[in-house]
This record gives structure tokens, sequence and C-alpha cells, in this order.
């Protein structure tokens, strides 16, 4: 038997209701392309909660905050780069409603594009994940400081998940207004090339 001390049984912050979330996701399904970036924060998980809360800028409530970026790859399935480094997962798995999900896309994408990013992060399948990102934005909020977004050394040779996200957005041509490599979550939400889907 195992036990995930980061795991709770009650949501950390305020969820929406069964039904409003429902309705959410069955929306979500119709409208999401190839390309589009997916966005959660899992309100169960301490780590989750932790990311977000790290990596948001201070305005932001915490129960809006966001600690996941993927991209929907079509066919009910998501390229993430998660703990377990860059892999194509089933979307069902982010249906649950803790995980709190919302899709954008770049302004400038279209469906061509879209599959183009989607082939970008696939050819990152199999990279590890970049834990001392995750350190490091830990420490940085410990000590009270905001990451620096003009200075990043790349020491795992891993992508964190924002970074494997805006890597298949930078690499098709589009803009973004950060690196990837600085990139958190959050920062989608707030950038001026990505819109709410």
């Amino acid at each position: 038997m195992s036990i995930n001390i980061f795991q709770t049984d009650k949501p950390l912050v305020e969820l929406p209701s069964k039904e409003i979330y429902e309705n959410h996701l069955k929306i979500l399904k119709e409208i999401i392309l190839p390309g589009d970036i997916l966005l959660s924060l899992n309100s169960k998980h301490l780590f989750s909660l932790g990311i977000s809360l790290t990596t948001k800028p201070s305005d932001i409530p915490h129960n809006q905050g966001k600690s996941h970026a993927f991209i929907y790859a079509g066919n009910g399935r998501v390229i993430e780069s998660s703990i377990g480094g860059v892999q194509e997962n089933p979307l069902n798995k982010y249906f649950d409603r803790r995980y709190l999900v919302n899709a954008y896309r770049h302004r400038d994408s279209n469906k061509e594009i879209g599959n183009k990013i989607v082939e970008q992060v696939r050819s990152k399948l199999g990279y590890k994940y970049a834990y001392w990102q995750i350190v490091y934005d830990a420490f940085l909020y410990l000590l009270g400081l905001q990451r620096n977004k003009d200075f990043w050394i790349d020491v795992d040779k891993g992508y964190a998940c924002s970074e494997l996200v805006g890597f298949g957005i930078k690499s098709c041509g589009l803009l973004l207004d950060a690196e990837p490599a600085v990139m958190s979550p959050i920062d989608f939400t707030r950038d001026p090339f990505i819109q709410l889907v």
C-alpha cells in the first residue's frame, strides 16, 4: 500500500458545482482543436497548488491560478510534460472536476499551425521533466523574489510543462510575450498573443 502525501481527499480550493463543470467540459470538448493550450489546476494536490502559488502574480486569487500546461493533440489525446517526463496521454484524464481545465489558443493559430504545434511537442516525447525549474521557483518564492524572465539556465536538459507548450508555439514561428524556458502556466493567461477559447 502506498500513501501519497501530496494528495488530499478534499479540494484545497473552491470548485464549481458538478453540473456547471460538466457543462463546461462538454462545450470544451466541442471547441478545442489540435495545438490548443490546456491549462489546469489540480485542486486536490499540494504539489500542483504549490506550483500555482509560487508562479502566479499576487493579483490573481489562489483558486484561479494554474499549475499545468499541455497541448491538445487531437483524437482525445494530450501531450504534456509532468513528473514522468514528456508523454502523450488521454484527455479524459483531466475531465475530473478537481482539475479545473480551460482551453486557450494562439491568436494567429489555425488548423495547419495547430497540427505543426502538435508535431513539434510530439518530437519531444521521452524527454525528462525539468524538476530544477520547480525547485528554482520554490526557492525564489520562499525568498520573496520574482523569477527573472531574462535569466535562465537549463541545468537538467528537460522540459517543464509550460516550456514544452511554449516551445511548440514558438517553433512554429508564432510570437509569445516571454521565452518558453521561463514561462509558467499562468503566463499563458496573460500573454497578449493567447486567447481563451
